[in-house]
């Protein structure tokens, strides 16, 4: 979960690194909502709301190299133009 937790499956999404790329932009345009479902996870969830495109954004930036310096905005709208940069 986007600035939370990381599992091994994201850890190993990351390490695929520019391979996962294609398939991660095209997720970009994805807006079904992605919740979460164990307690602390869903009081998470429930600040960010978090969507596919989210963790898209995540993954794309750790593969760029931002692993320490990205933070996910709490803003939809702040985390869309970030996807919009992505896209353009």
């Amino acid at each position: 979960m986007p600035n939370f937790n990381l599992g091994d499956a994201s850890h190993a999404l990351i390490e695929a690194g520019s391979s996962a790329a294609p398939a991660l932009k095209r997720m970009l345009s994805d807006a079904r909502p992605a919740p979460a479902f164990s307690s602390q996870e869903y009081m998470e969830y429930k600040k960010y709301q978090y969507r596919v495109c989210d963790y898209a954004l995540l993954f794309l930036e750790m593969i760029k190299g931002n692993k320490s310096k990205f933070r996910m905005p709490v803003s939809p709208a702040e985390r869309d133009a970030l996807i919009k940069s992505l896209t353009d």
